[in-house]
């Protein structure tokens, strides 16, 4: 009886996506993309405020003003 070879699986190609050297976690945009919306909810006993923002530089100020913070990007 002849004994059959099974192939071997290929291991999935992991495609890069932010260039060499660079930090883990970094982020890229691709060209030609809308910039991300974001929508912040913060809300504690007493208030629910909501805002949209056009940056992510305006989300420092907010952290920490109501006890519950959501940003939905």
């Amino acid at each position: 009886m002849k004994r059959h070879h099974r192939r071997k699986r290929r291991a999935p190609r992991v495609r890069r996506t932010s260039k060499p050297g660079a930090s883990p976690g970094t982020i890229e945009t691709a060209p030609g993309a809308p910039p991300p919306r974001m929508h912040v909810t913060q809300y504690d006993a007493v208030e629910l405020q909501e805002a949209q923002l056009e940056s992510a530089n305006q989300l420092r100020p907010l952290v920490g003003q109501r006890a519950v913070t959501w940003i939905n990007v």
